[in-house]
Protein backbone atom coordinates (compact mmCIF):
# COMPACT_ATOMS: atom_id res chain seq x y z
CA UNK A 1 0.00 0.00 0.00
CA UNK A 2 1.61 3.29 -1.04
CA UNK A 3 2.02 6.47 0.95
CA UNK A 4 0.04 9.51 -0.21
CA UNK A 5 3.26 11.32 -1.20
CA UNK A 6 4.14 8.42 -3.53
CA UNK A 7 0.98 8.82 -5.58
CA UNK A 8 0.32 12.55 -5.47
CA UNK A 9 2.35 13.50 -8.53
CA UNK A 10 2.24 10.45 -10.78
CA UNK A 11 1.92 11.15 -14.48
CA UNK A 12 0.04 8.11 -15.73
CA UNK A 13 0.74 6.43 -19.06
CA UNK A 14 -2.29 6.11 -21.33
CA UNK A 15 -4.04 2.79 -21.78
CA UNK A 16 -2.43 1.18 -24.82
CA UNK A 17 -5.55 -0.38 -26.31
CA UNK A 18 -9.23 0.47 -26.42
CA UNK A 19 -10.36 -2.77 -28.07
CA UNK A 20 -8.05 -5.48 -26.68
CA UNK A 21 -7.86 -6.18 -22.95
CA UNK A 22 -4.40 -5.76 -21.41
CA UNK A 23 -3.90 -7.70 -18.19
CA UNK A 24 -0.96 -6.80 -15.92
CA UNK A 25 0.96 -9.01 -13.54
CA UNK A 26 3.65 -7.82 -11.12
CA UNK A 27 6.31 -10.39 -10.28
CA UNK A 28 7.96 -13.43 -11.69
CA UNK A 29 5.51 -15.85 -13.32
CA UNK A 30 7.56 -18.75 -11.98
CA UNK A 31 7.89 -18.72 -8.23
CA UNK A 32 11.29 -19.65 -6.81
CA UNK A 33 9.65 -22.17 -4.47
CA UNK A 34 7.31 -24.15 -6.71
CA UNK A 35 6.58 -26.48 -3.81
CA UNK A 36 4.02 -23.81 -2.90
CA UNK A 37 1.80 -24.84 -5.78
CA UNK A 38 -0.66 -21.94 -5.62
CA UNK A 39 2.24 -19.48 -6.24
CA UNK A 40 3.27 -21.13 -9.53
CA UNK A 41 1.78 -18.83 -12.12
CA UNK A 42 3.17 -20.60 -15.18
CA UNK A 43 -0.46 -21.37 -16.13
CA UNK A 44 -0.81 -17.67 -16.84
CA UNK A 45 2.14 -17.79 -19.24
CA UNK A 46 0.80 -20.88 -21.00
CA UNK A 47 -2.61 -19.27 -21.35
CA UNK A 48 -1.23 -16.11 -22.94
CA UNK A 49 1.19 -18.03 -25.16
CA UNK A 50 -1.75 -20.00 -26.57
CA UNK A 51 -4.00 -19.34 -29.54
CA UNK A 52 -7.28 -19.17 -27.62
CA UNK A 53 -6.90 -15.74 -26.06
CA UNK A 54 -7.59 -12.34 -27.54
CA UNK A 55 -5.85 -10.34 -24.79
CA UNK A 56 -2.35 -9.22 -23.91
CA UNK A 57 -0.36 -9.85 -20.73
CA UNK A 58 1.98 -7.12 -19.44
CA UNK A 59 4.50 -8.47 -16.91
CA UNK A 60 6.46 -6.12 -14.67
CA UNK A 61 9.46 -7.39 -12.73
CA UNK A 62 10.38 -10.44 -14.75
CA UNK A 63 12.82 -11.46 -17.44
CA UNK A 64 12.14 -9.49 -20.67
CA UNK A 65 12.88 -12.68 -22.65
CA UNK A 66 9.40 -13.90 -21.65
CA UNK A 67 7.98 -11.50 -24.24
CA UNK A 68 5.98 -13.38 -26.85
CA UNK A 69 2.96 -13.16 -29.12
CA UNK A 70 0.52 -12.06 -26.40
CA UNK A 71 3.05 -11.25 -23.66
CA UNK A 72 5.07 -8.10 -23.08
CA UNK A 73 7.57 -8.56 -20.25
CA UNK A 74 9.16 -5.20 -19.48
CA UNK A 75 11.65 -6.45 -16.88
CA UNK A 76 12.31 -4.79 -13.56
CA UNK A 77 10.61 -1.45 -13.06
CA UNK A 78 11.57 1.02 -10.35
CA UNK A 79 9.00 1.08 -7.56
CA UNK A 80 8.37 4.77 -8.22
CA UNK A 81 7.51 3.99 -11.88
CA UNK A 82 5.44 0.85 -11.31
CA UNK A 83 2.01 2.50 -10.96
CA UNK A 84 2.63 4.74 -13.99
CA UNK A 85 3.52 1.72 -16.18
CA UNK A 86 0.59 -0.34 -14.87
CA UNK A 87 -1.80 2.38 -16.06
CA UNK A 88 -1.19 1.14 -19.64
CA UNK A 89 -3.43 -1.81 -18.76
CA UNK A 90 -7.09 -2.39 -18.02
CA UNK A 91 -6.90 -5.02 -15.31
CA UNK A 92 -4.29 -6.45 -12.94
CA UNK A 93 -4.14 -10.00 -11.63
CA UNK A 94 -2.95 -11.61 -8.43
CA UNK A 95 -2.10 -14.57 -10.63
CA UNK A 96 -2.29 -17.27 -7.95
CA UNK A 97 -4.38 -20.42 -8.02
CA UNK A 98 -7.10 -20.28 -5.37
CA UNK A 99 -5.97 -21.84 -2.07
CA UNK A 100 -7.36 -21.64 1.48
CA UNK A 101 -4.33 -19.67 2.70
CA UNK A 102 -5.31 -16.81 0.35
CA UNK A 103 -8.31 -16.07 2.56
CA UNK A 104 -5.77 -14.28 4.80
CA UNK A 105 -3.56 -12.83 2.06
CA UNK A 106 -3.18 -9.08 1.53
CA UNK A 107 -0.63 -8.62 -1.29
CA UNK A 108 0.82 -5.20 -2.06
CA UNK A 109 0.37 -5.60 -5.83
CA UNK A 110 -3.42 -5.36 -5.39
CA UNK A 111 -3.03 -1.80 -4.07
CA UNK A 112 -0.65 -0.86 -6.86
CA UNK A 113 -3.23 -2.05 -9.39
CA UNK A 114 -5.94 0.07 -7.76
CA UNK A 115 -3.74 3.17 -7.68
CA UNK A 116 -3.04 2.67 -11.39
CA UNK A 117 -6.81 2.68 -11.98
CA UNK A 118 -7.08 -1.00 -12.90
CA UNK A 119 -9.83 -3.45 -12.18
CA UNK A 120 -8.40 -6.38 -10.21
CA UNK A 121 -8.65 -10.08 -11.06
CA UNK A 122 -8.04 -12.28 -8.03
CA UNK A 123 -9.07 -15.59 -6.49
CA UNK A 124 -12.66 -15.46 -5.27
CA UNK A 125 -11.52 -16.68 -1.85
CA UNK A 126 -9.63 -13.40 -1.39
CA UNK A 127 -12.69 -11.34 -2.33
CA UNK A 128 -14.85 -13.34 0.05
CA UNK A 129 -12.45 -12.83 2.95
CA UNK A 130 -9.41 -10.57 3.39
CA UNK A 131 -10.10 -8.22 0.46
CA UNK A 132 -13.90 -8.00 0.52
CA UNK A 133 -13.69 -4.17 0.61
CA UNK A 134 -12.40 -4.31 -2.99
CA UNK A 135 -15.41 -6.16 -4.47
CA UNK A 136 -16.62 -3.15 -6.46
CA UNK A 137 -13.34 -2.90 -8.39
CA UNK A 138 -12.56 -6.61 -8.63
CA UNK A 139 -13.50 -9.77 -10.48
CA UNK A 140 -13.04 -13.11 -8.76
CA UNK A 141 -11.97 -16.43 -10.25
CA UNK A 142 -12.03 -20.00 -9.04
CA UNK A 143 -9.25 -21.25 -11.31
CA UNK A 144 -6.43 -19.37 -12.99
CA UNK A 145 -7.21 -21.26 -16.19
CA UNK A 146 -10.60 -19.45 -16.27
CA UNK A 147 -8.84 -16.13 -16.97
CA UNK A 148 -9.55 -16.11 -20.72
CA UNK A 149 -13.27 -16.80 -20.21
CA UNK A 150 -13.54 -14.23 -17.42
CA UNK A 151 -11.89 -11.57 -19.57
CA UNK A 152 -14.15 -12.37 -22.53
CA UNK A 153 -17.32 -12.44 -20.39
CA UNK A 154 -16.44 -9.10 -18.73
CA UNK A 155 -14.78 -7.43 -21.73
CA UNK A 156 -17.12 -4.40 -21.89
CA UNK A 157 -16.75 -3.69 -18.17
CA UNK A 158 -12.97 -4.13 -18.35
CA UNK A 159 -12.49 -1.91 -21.41
CA UNK A 160 -14.92 0.81 -20.36
CA UNK A 161 -14.26 1.23 -16.65
CA UNK A 162 -12.99 4.59 -15.41
CA UNK A 163 -9.31 4.48 -14.49
CA UNK A 164 -9.71 7.92 -12.92
CA UNK A 165 -12.63 6.83 -10.72
CA UNK A 166 -10.71 3.83 -9.36
CA UNK A 167 -7.58 5.96 -8.80
CA UNK A 168 -9.60 8.50 -6.84
CA UNK A 169 -11.24 5.79 -4.73
CA UNK A 170 -7.84 4.23 -4.04
CA UNK A 171 -6.38 7.61 -3.08
CA UNK A 172 -9.18 8.09 -0.55
CA UNK A 173 -9.19 4.57 0.91
CA UNK A 174 -6.00 2.69 0.11
CA UNK A 175 -3.07 4.75 1.35
CA UNK A 176 -0.76 3.78 4.18
CA UNK A 177 -1.17 7.19 5.80
CA UNK A 178 -4.73 6.22 6.86
CA UNK A 179 -3.36 3.29 8.88
CA UNK A 180 -0.13 4.80 10.21
CA UNK A 181 -1.33 5.59 13.75
CA UNK A 182 -2.88 2.15 14.17
CA UNK A 183 0.26 0.43 12.90
CA UNK A 184 2.49 2.51 15.16
CA UNK A 185 0.38 1.73 18.24
CA UNK A 186 0.35 -1.99 17.45
CA UNK A 187 4.12 -1.91 16.93
CA UNK A 188 4.67 -0.11 20.27
CA UNK A 189 2.38 -2.58 22.05
CA UNK A 190 4.19 -5.55 20.50
CA UNK A 191 7.61 -4.15 21.50
CA UNK A 192 6.45 -3.56 25.09
CA UNK A 193 5.26 -7.17 25.39
CA UNK A 194 8.61 -8.51 24.14
CA UNK A 195 10.65 -6.75 26.86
Amino acid sequence: MPLKQEIDNIEYDDVQSQDQVILSYIGSPVDEDVSISYRDTTKLLHLFNGDNINSKLLILGSDPSLTGRNIDSVGKVEHSECIRVLARSHIGTQGFEPHEVLAYCDPNKIYQYAHAGLLILMPQIMLDNSLSSLKDISIGYNSLTDTANIIENNKDRILKHSHQKIRQWAKEHLIMDKFQETLESVYILARSKNK
